[in-house]
């Protein structure tokens, strides 16, 4: 089977710890439940890919460490269907996500160390390796110059490109290479930041509407709203409903991927 979706992202550890409610700065109390689970943004919307497609057709490129959580995770991520064998080994930690939830409301504290991640340079795309590929989906957990590279190789090679903005990089970096997206799939915080024209407290669905009709992203797909609001331009011929509260944005992109 070909490979048709390349994805170019971050690959964490994330390890949760689940407590009666969030702690208090500089208090200690003792959590219910811990877990352990394969993170990163990169990873987890082509581990869901992969099991919306047929074997082999997913590939990923990222790092890990050369720790014990990279072999860890090499091998859990391997048993989702991900081809795992453009996924570089960094002489550093494995990229990690300390996770502190609240059983009592759901909220939580998130700190992010992404180690081998930001190790992953553009000198580790394997050019060769786009050819002939039908998606390139990347984030934004890695450098931007690895980012916009992948993004450049896919358009080079005729594949279609997909980005989500997540975390929300710098106008100044997101400016070097939103020409070679074809669908930028954002919530409505991200499209706020990434617009020099809005006011994040302020912004309308009109601001958002003129937008996206005067946007130099001419084909910008979706903008999630947590009003549940659904904003596109004429180049998409659907509309999707999307439920905070049900399915998560990456869930959303990838469900797109596989159709697009």
């Amino acid at each position: 089977m070909s490979v048709k979706i390349l994805d170019v992202g971050s690959l964490n550890v994330d390890q949760i710890a689940y407590c009666p409610r969030l702690p208090l700065p500089g208090e200690t109390i003792l959590g219910e439940k811990y877990e352990t689970g394969l993170g990163g943004k990169g990873a987890n919307q082509a581990a869901q890919a992969a099991l919306l497609s047929s074997p082999g057709e997913v590939v990923l490129f990222g790092a890990v460490g050369n720790d014990k959580n990279g072999i860890w995770y090499l091998e859990e991520l391997a048993k989702t269907g991900v081809d795992c064998s453009k996924i570089k080994t960094k002489e550093s930690s494995t990229g990690v996500a300390p996770i502190t939830v609240s059983m009592e409301n759901g909220e939580n504290s998130i700190v992010v160390v992404p180690g081998a991640n930001m190790l992953f340079t553009e000198e580790d795309l394997d050019e060769k390796s786009f050819e002939g590929i039908k998606i390139v989906v990347c984030q934004n957990e890695i450098p931007v110059c690895t980012t916009r590279k992948a993004l450049e190789l896919g358009k080079l090679f005729g594949a279609q490109t997909i980005y989500s903005p997540a975390p929300c990089p710098k106008r100044e970096d997101f400016e070097t290479f939103c020409e070679k997206i074809d669908f930028l799939i954002a919530n409505e915080t991200e499209a706020l930041q990434l617009s020099a024209n809005f006011n994040k407290f302020s912004a309308s669905q009109t601001d958002l509407d003129e937008h996206s009709r005067a946007s130099k992203w001419q084909k910008i797909s979706a903008i999630l709203s947590e009003s549940r609001r659904f904003y596109t331009n004429f180049f998409i011929n659907f509309i999707a409903q999307f439920d905070r509260f049900l399915f998560s944005k990456n869930t959303y992109l990838t469900r797109f991927l596989t159709l697009a």
